[in-house]
């Protein structure tokens, strides 16, 4: 998955502002939307998106091979969704 670091950047920025917006009394910067933040802020926002990409590919790749090393399962109990809480279980237990 190739994601543009601006739209990392512009994701981080946008939950800061939406914690911003709950708080008392914001400071105007708090506020301040990604296409308007310096240069340097917007790199601090991009490399934080950076950083929860990262640990968000690696959760969904541990879990990918957590549901490919999964037991198979016949029809019938696919059918009856006891495969999927299974799994979702064997997951969760992680």
């Amino acid at each position: 998955m190739n994601t543009d670091r601006d739209d990392l950047g512009r994701f981080v920025r946008n939950a800061w502002i939406a914690w911003a917006r709950e708080q008392p009394n914001p400071k105007p910067s708090w506020l301040v939307s990604y296409d308007d933040l310096s240069e340097l802020d917007k790199e601090v926002d991009r490399r934080i998106g950076d950083a929860v990409g990262a640990y968000t590919r690696e959760r969904c790749a541990r879990t990918a091979e957590l549901i490919r090393g999964a037991v198979t399962y016949t029809d019938a109990e696919y059918a009856s969704g006891y495969a999927a809480d299974d799994i979702v279980a064997r997951i969760a237990a992680t």
